[in-house]
């Protein structure tokens, strides 16, 4: 996860990374309109692919917590010779 720092101003919120809009779980701007704008380094983006960042780290997670629980689970094997 990205740790934001989030600017609140009479019309909208901005959600900033090393001092470039971005926002990986939602808009980076919220209007009080309610419009919205997808930001990732700096570069508006469409919202679609905001979720397809969001998608590949979650799949990246999901492969690298599998392969841990199979370690883990050889290591017990191993250690108690089953």
């Amino acid at each position: 996860m990205v740790i934001s720092k989030i600017e609140i101003f009479d019309d909208r919120k901005e959600w900033h990374y090393k001092d470039k809009l971005h926002r990986e779980d939602g808009p980076a701007v919220e209007y009080a309109s309610g419009s919205k704008q997808w930001w990732l380094n700096g570069k508006q983006v469409k919202e679609e692919n905001v979720k397809k960042v969001i998608a590949k780290k979650l799949i990246k997670h999901l492969t690298l917590e599998e392969k841990r629980i199979r370690e883990t689970k050889e290591s017990i094997k191993d250690k108690w010779d089953w």
